[in-house]
């Protein structure tokens, strides 16, 4: 009973629903991005500017694309709780 009023909830505002989801998408995007990109900066300056890691390290091209993976993979499960949070603030705004 709940999906079906969601559903039409949805069905009824399909303008807002498609405005409101494309500017989610871009900054949940943006968002990923941000962090994985900081996470992989600081690394970098971790393995750079440490004199106790730097000597042990002798191409940080690799470390710094793994890093950027995991914490992108990482930023996925962070954001996806933002994702759902929005989604049930834009429904309790349309009903309202």
């Amino acid at each position: 009973m709940a999906a079906k009023d969601g559903f039409e909830i949805a069905w009824s505002n399909p303008i807002r629903f498609a405005v409101v989801n494309g500017v989610g998408e871009v900054i949940m995007f943006l968002g990923k991005l941000m962090i994985a990109s900081g996470t992989t900066f600081s690394f970098y300056l971790l393995i750079t500017f440490n004199s106790s890691i730097q000597p042990n390290v002798l191409k940080p091209i690799y470390l710094l694309i793994l890093v950027f993976i995991i914490s992108y993979a990482v930023a996925m499960l962070f954001m996806s709780v933002y994702s759902i949070a929005m989604d049930t603030i834009l429904q309790c705004f349309i009903v309202d």
